[in-house]
């Protein structure tokens, strides 16, 4: 839990006199998935601004909003506003972990592919940051209890096998392919990517299983396949440009 305090100050802000210090439980960059007693946050994206979803989210309870302007149909002290949404909500979210009882999924710079294994924060577990250009990230409801299979995310994992003969441009797919994924499947419920490099088999003198393992996550299977239906000829047509290996993609759900 934290409170309207909380989120005014991370925006650098006092709470008004005539706002009520509301305790909030969770929040969520949808406003499709916001419950009462929510934080919104309102993040502009490329082809969505979630500040021209604030009436909708005020109006099915959240308790308040955080975004770059408001929503003049609703109380202005619920929506708490700041030049970059994004920023306050980091500065929430590290206030979270220090005396925070919420579970929170945050966004910062930097994959870990990069060197930079940054970890969100939770009282009693850790989580990837994911980068703000593929931001779908949430504080679930922790206060309530163990997620249920609604809460549930799916993770796709693209597997390159390792042969003899096998190619790979590794600093084309960092710097190049990934982004332009990333980008392309964002609208589609893009959560964290990650990107790991084989280095050998169980046996340190035998060779990896595979190449480079690619994992991403999603909100849902539908959102998957919608993306990969809308993307894939996009993002499978760039494949020849880094490497001559036919991936093997599965897609699964994440049970811990």
């Amino acid at each position: 839990m934290f409170s309207l305090s909380d989120v005014y100050a991370a925006a650098g802000q006092p709470r008004p006199p005539e706002a009520p210090d509301l305790a909030i439980s969770a929040a969520h960059f949808d406003s499709r998935r916001i419950e009462p007693g929510m934080l919104f946050v309102a993040l502009p994206g490329e082809r969505v601004d979630g500040n021209d979803y604030l009436g909708d989210a005020l109006g099915r309870g959240a308790a308040a909003t955080l975004g770059s302007r408001i929503d003049e149909a609703h109380p202005s002290w619920r929506q708490v506003t700041a030049p970059d949404a994004l920023v306050a909500f980091q500065q929430l979210a590290r206030g979270i972990r220090r005396h925070g009882t919420a579970t929170v999924v945050g966004v910062m710079p930097g994959f870990r592919h990069f060197g930079r294994n940054l970890t969100a924060f939770s009282p009693s577990r850790t989580l990837p940051f994911v980068p703000p250009a593929v931001a779908r990230a949430s504080i679930h409801r922790a206060s309530r209890g163990q997620a249920n299979r609604e809460d549930s995310m799916i993770r796709v994992s693209v597997l390159y096998p390792n042969n003899e003969d096998a190619k790979f441009d590794l600093d084309y797919y960092i710097n190049n392919h990934i982004p332009m994924a990333s980008e392309a499947l964002k609208p589609y419920g893009l959560g964290s990517v990650e990107v790991d490099k084989g280095i050998s088999a169980p046996d340190p003198n035998a060779p990896p299983q595979y190449v480079v393992m690619a994992y991403l996550t999603f909100d849902t299977v539908e959102n998957v396949h919608e993306g990969f239906k809308a993307t894939g000829r996009q993002v499978m047509g760039d494949i020849p440009n880094f490497t001559d290996i036919k991936p093997e993609i599965q897609i699964s759900e994440i049970q811990g």
